[in-house]
């Protein structure tokens, strides 16, 4: 029976209007995941493996096309926002801004501090900030809550969309996957999320309901 402390009307008023796939099936790593959605292509053929995406050769293959370059050379204005991992090797071929999208923001590791956006895997396992606007750094990181810095600047995105031009976003969101406290990887839920569902006893699925609510009022805003 489906739980009654989990609500996400705005989701679920999607599924209602739209196409429920009853029999859709996905793999069970994170960047296999995304590599074959934006590729196309399952991924036995494309990504199997879920490795460190600073690795050369980690993350969505360079020699396939992704999404947004075929539909931006059909006219399509293009922007990422969110958790990226597929691919940080290469500034020039595997970043989202050289991989078909107009504009980007998120970061582009496995996880990050949703707090300040920082990692302490990677580069020495040296504590860094990994939130990045295009190719550059982020001045954001530390000013909210990374979900809502996420949600802000989609529905920014959407608003600032011309119209008479067709739009494809693509917002990956990092709720409720762990995030990164420096010491160990856990749920960093937002507080005051986290607090509407004080009369959930396990912390681990307070935590988990609390960032599902969260993302369902971010599609609503979206």
């Amino acid at each position: 029976l489906p739980s009654t402390d989990v609500h996400t009307p705005t989701l679920d008023g999607l599924r209602a209007d739209g196409i429920e796939l009853d029999r859709h099936y996905t793999y069970k790593f994170c960047s296999p995941s995304r590599t074959a959605f934006l590729t196309g292509r399952l991924p036995a053929h494309s990504n199997l493996y879920n490795d460190d995406p600073a690795m050369p050769g980690a993350g969505a293959p360079t020699q396939f096309s992704l999404m947004p370059a075929a539909l931006r050379d059909a006219g399509y204005a293009t922007h990422f926002v969110g958790k990226w991992h597929l691919g940080m090797a290469s500034r020039s071929t595997q970043l989202p801004v050289a991989r078909g999208f107009d504009t980007a923001l998120g970061y582009f590791h496995s996880s990050n501090n949703y707090y300040d956006s920082t990692r302490d895997q990677g580069c020495g396992d040296e504590l860094h900030t990994d939130l990045w606007d295009g190719h550059a750094p982020s001045t954001l990181n530390g000013t909210d809550y990374e979900e809502l810095l996420f949600r802000d600047r989609a529905v920014a995105t959407v608003q600032a969309h011309d119209a008479k031009k067709r739009l494809f976003l693509y917002y990956a969101f990092h709720t409720s996957c762990v995030g990164s406290n420096g010491t160990a990887s856990n749920l960093q839920p937002e507080p005051a999320y986290y607090e509407r569902f004080k009369h959930i006893d396990d912390p681990d699925r307070r935590a988990n309901v609390a960032m599902v609510a969260l993302m369902d009022d971010a599609v609503g805003d979206v």
